[in-house]
């Protein structure tokens, strides 16, 4: 609501319900996805794609320049509500960007190709003395692989997998250009119930100290918490966008047209007296 926006009485009368929006992106309420171009898209097509598609990648860029952080929640108190697409494009935007959640496992092997680990050989290790000198007929190695069925990486799988049929079903893919992905057969019940899969996510969280890997399984977490779906029957909210589109379209001006806000005006000056001069 906003009470600079008046509805004409013309419009009272005739019996339609028009909603004026102070937003571009896309909202989401319950079984309904709301697109809101931006006013300036005057296209006579009924649906803009192309055009909606680009606003969408200035939307993301503009959003990692200022730093902002996905609000999880909309709303506050009673009327807060899950912020499922915001969740949903952060978990497969983290895909595309870093990849799968691994775990790696550290293997001590006999001749292998990897590090010599001389403490472990010298130790456990026979040594044939010749002129003094030792030499070792099995060497022990170590090296690092990722575990191919370590829980988190399954897990991973498996919401993303969810998350882009979600993102199909709302018919959301195409615009984001997410391709769908197929990495798991297996549901959520597969690794055991709700409240067993947030224990072993929190017991993650304790041990892991790498930044990105912290905020991914926060999100893993808030997701199977909240056990929602998009295009549910409910009156949940969710949405991709701003309320601040005029800032955006600044931002964007400003780089396209070569901003001088922060040129300091002695050097302003010299540039023009410089091309005056030239032009005489």
């Amino acid at each position: 609501m906003d009470e600079d926006i008046e509805i004409t009485e013309e419009t009272a009368e005739s019996g339609d319900c028009l909603y004026v929006f102070t937003y571009v992106g896309i909202i989401t309420c319950g079984s309904r996805v709301v697109k809101v171009f931006p006013k300036y898209l005057l296209s006579k097509r009924e649906d803009p794609l192309d055009e909606m598609k680009q606003v969408v990648k200035v939307l993301e860029r503009y959003s990692r320049s200022e730093e902002q952080i996905i609000n999880v929640f909309n709303g506050n108190g009673e009327n807060r509500s899950f912020n499922i697409l915001a969740v949903i494009l952060f978990l497969l935007n983290d895909y595309y960007e870093y990849g799968i959640y691994t775990n790696s496992e550290d293997i001590v092997e006999v001749n292998g190709e990897g590090e010599i680990l001389w403490g472990k050989t010298i130790d456990e290790s026979f040594a044939l003395i010749e002129d003094n000198r030792p030499y070792y007929m099995e060497l022990y190695t170590g090296k690092t692989v990722d575990d191919d069925m370590d829980y988190f990486k399954r897990l991973h799988e498996c919401v993303l997998t969810q998350c882009s049929h979600q993102l199909h079903a709302a018919q959301l893919d195409t615009l984001f250009d997410m391709d769908a992905l197929e990495l798991s057969e297996e549901g959520l019940q597969d690794f055991g119930d709700r409240d067993y899969i947030l224990e072993r996510i929190y017991k993650e969280l304790n041990v892991q100290f790498n930044t990105r890997r912290q905020i991914l399984l926060k999100t893993l977490y808030a997701y199977i918490s909240q056990d929602r779906r998009m295009l549910e029957e409910n009156d949940g909210i969710s949405m991709f966008g701003t309320t601040a589109y005029h800032a955006v379209w600044e931002k964007v001006c400003a780089e396209v047209f070569d901003n001088k806000l922060h040129t300091h005006w002695d050097s302003l000056r010299c540039q023009c007296l410089w091309r005056n001069s030239i032009s005489q």
